[in-house]
């Protein structure tokens, strides 16, 4: 098991004060409390989280984003997922939560929760497995206004929609030497791209009833718009060459020029 967690503080820098809590000393007051490995500690600056209206975004955004930066601490480290599960509690409990009236902690919880440690029901698990036509939202389809969110939320999450990244990213590379200059792509990697391009245009579906030709499509967005399908469900029906009414012939098929 590696120990690569850490439990972190987001302190205050205009609340002074003198913590003594089990040999540890907080000069600034603790108002979040939080575990994690990586870069974790800074995952609750990001834009994203920041749009999201609760006492941790708001608190960070009164404070100061970059002065609350400064001030991240990481209290203990080197801890096993578990250890560092137990710490962030037991600070939790001890330092108080605003919202039980007891601390200044923003932590809505108790601590030790995270996708980690989630466990799903058997009926979840079951649902989950469910792939293609079994799954039970198979043909539904996605309203406008569903979509919108969708964009929007994905949008937000995309680092690279932020200016000050884009920015960064492109200052970075300035001067850099692409990894790949000066390579020469094999033979056999040109086969396999030629292959995917042939079997993923001129695609032709047969009726399952009376075997009877039915459309051919130039490519896989074509067979989108007919059939009012998704990608993933057409790439589907081409891997199987199958799907409810229909049998799907590809260029690569032997069988492909009967039709």
């Amino acid at each position: 098991m590696k120990n690569n967690y850490y439990v972190y503080a987001y302190l205050n820098p205009d609340k002074p004060c003198k913590l003594e809590l089990n040999g540890i000393s907080f000069l600034y007051e603790p108002f979040y409390i939080g575990k994690g490995k990586d870069n974790r500690c800074n995952i609750h600056l990001i834009d994203s989280r920041l749009k999201v209206n609760n006492h941790l975004s708001n608190t960070i955004k009164k404070i100061g984003i970059e002065k609350v930066r400064l001030f991240i601490t990481k209290i203990y480290t080197n801890l096993t997922e578990e250890n560092a599960i137990k710490d962030e509690v037991y600070l939790i409990k001890e330092i108080g939560k605003r919202i039980d009236n007891l601390g200044p902690l923003v932590n809505i919880t108790n601590g030790g929760e995270g996708v980690s440690g989630l466990k799903h029901s058997e009926e979840s698990r079951l649902k989950m497995s469910l792939k293609g036509e079994k799954h039970p939202k198979w043909g539904t389809t996605i309203s406008t206004r569903h979509k919108e969110i969708l964009s929007r939320n994905m949008k937000l999450n995309n680092p690279m929609k932020n200016k000050e990244t884009v920015e960064k990213f492109r200052l970075s590379n300035i001067g850099r030497t692409p990894w790949n200059k000066g390579l020469k792509t094999s033979p056999e990697i040109c086969r396999k791209l030629s292959d995917v391009k042939i079997k993923y245009k001129d695609i032709k579906i047969v009726s399952k009833k009376d075997n009877r030709f039915i459309k051919k499509f130039e490519n896989v967005q074509d067979a989108m718009s007919y059939l009012k399908k998704c990608n993933k469900s057409i790439l589907n029906y081409i891997y199987k060459r199958e799907s409810i009414d229909y049998y799907w012939i590809l260029p690569i098929d032997n069988n492909y020029n009967e039709y």
